[in-house]
């Protein structure tokens, strides 16, 4: 697919998605992009080259995970990151 986006998000508003030139999903469900930006709430944060995020909602193997936003009573907001580098059955 060329110029199109994707997420495992619910739709029709995600929280997050890539925003790809090219997109190749196989048969097995994996996917590759190309070119892509990635969006977190509508607004564009990384651009990468090339990827190859998870499209399994339940499992996935390594990468970012989602950014955490709080409130504590001592720092004050925080945002939390983190990046998972083996593999999850979470």
């Amino acid at each position: 697919m060329y110029e199109g986006t994707i997420t495992t998000c619910e739709l029709p508003r995600p929280n997050w998605l890539f925003d790809a030139r090219k997109v190749e999903v196989d048969v097995g469900g994996n996917a590759k992009i190309y070119r892509s930006t990635f969006d977190l709430h509508g607004h564009p944060h990384l651009w990468f080259p090339y990827g190859h995020p998870s499209v399994e909602k339940e499992s996935r193997q390594s990468g970012f995970l989602m950014p955490s936003a709080g409130r504590s009573s001592t720092k004050g907001n925080i945002l939390g990151r983190g990046l998972l580098l083996g593999p999850s059955t979470a």
